[in-house]
């Protein structure tokens, strides 16, 4: 799915929403305007289990342009909002 991809949460009306985008764009380039709480890469791929297609998120790093880091559960986040799959 996603290789080499970076991500940005922001908090539009009282909720985190996660924008993945591609590692060739500055994570400040995509964040104008916006709460920023985290900032990072992440991978998303898939695998079968059982039978079942699965994805597979990590989430991890920093932005060096905003000086934000990424957290523990970045991941999650992506996983339910971008692949629409529970955690």
């Amino acid at each position: 799915m996603f290789n080499n991809a970076k991500y940005i949460i922001i908090v539009d009306s009282g909720v985190e929403v996660p924008i993945v985008f591609s590692d060739q764009l500055s994570h400040s380039d995509i964040a104008k305007n916006k709460t920023v709480v985290a900032a990072g890469f992440c991978h998303i791929g898939s695998y079968v289990n059982s039978g079942l297609a699965k994805t597979s998120v990590w989430a991890g790093g920093k932005s060096v342009t905003l000086k934000i880091e990424s957290r523990v559960g970045d991941a999650d986040i992506i996983k339910k909002e971008i692949c629409r799959e529970e955690i």
